[in-house]
């Protein structure tokens, strides 16, 4: 229901609503977990979508980390926060296995570095 109300009917608040039902009833199904965060991203609920990246790390089998580290490093970047941005970029990439997806994480690297300051690209060669 979550992802309906999301990507087909635009209806951010009652997707949320479900999203959280659906983690409430099952709280070790991934999928849950990782369509919520979408949603809190991108609706700027930053600190709520951490919340449920850590816990679903944390506590659930099978989550997809290149995609949570994607998620972190969204985040990261909607904040100004680019030297976080890029390292979890970096380690999206590194827990990645589809070559277009470790591209994909390459050039969002490169974007979020060429947004960074001098003396920040600079602190990049001690991560």
């Amino acid at each position: 229901m979550g992802w309906i109300y999301c990507n087909k009917l635009s209806n951010y608040e009652k997707a949320e609503y479900h999203y959280k039902l659906a983690i409430k009833f099952d709280p070790k199904y991934p999928a849950s977990y990782i369509n919520c965060t979408y949603l809190l991203v991108d609706i700027g609920k930053y600190n709520e979508a951490k919340d449920l990246i850590n816990k679903s790390l944390a506590e659930v089998t099978g989550t997809d980390r290149a995609t949570y580290y994607s998620e972190l490093a969204r985040i990261s970047e909607f904040e100004g926060d680019y030297r976080d941005a890029f390292k979890y970029y970096k380690t999206a990439a590194q827990f990645a296995f589809n070559p277009t997806y470790i591209e994909n994480m390459k050039l969002n690297m490169k974007r979020v570095k060429d947004k960074m300051s001098t003396f920040d690209r600079l602190k990049l060669k001690f991560i």
